[in-house]
């Protein structure tokens, strides 16, 4: 689960490390920095994923090497998994947002905040 209840408040609060990549996205969107959104948000997805998988020392594992573990522990529906594996996989792929890709990124606008608006639904529905 990302979020955790806020003792004073009684409301659901973010994973520390969720709200500091959210942040991170937003701010990307402001500088039109559109691969740092795909990073931010295959990040979060990963996050998500590891708070899901009960599994030791699934910190420091990448996101493929617990999969299975997750798809058999979460509830979160399989198209919601099925879209955190394609964001994952496209991160791998896009220049500027994972492995030093030398061409142009062609992850736009448009992709970024389409992307960074279903991130932002999925994590208040769970």
């Amino acid at each position: 689960m990302p979020h955790e209840l806020n003792e004073k408040q009684k409301t659901p609060m973010l994973h520390k490390n969720i709200s500091f990549l959210l942040k991170r996205a937003d701010n990307a969107m402001l500088f039109q920095d559109y691969p740092l959104v795909l990073l931010s948000c295959a990040s979060i997805f990963e996050a998500i994923a590891k708070l899901q998988t009960k599994r030791k020392n699934i910190s420091y594992c990448s996101l493929m090497s617990f999969w299975d573990s997750f798809v058999e522990q979460t509830t979160l529906p399989v198209f919601i998994i099925a879209f955190f594996k394609k964001v994952y996989k496209m991160r791998n792929n896009e220049a500027l947002a994972a492995h030093g890709n030398l061409y142009e990124s062609t992850f736009k606008k448009k992709d970024a905040t389409i992307l960074l608006t279903l991130t932002k639904t999925i994590i208040s529905l769970i």
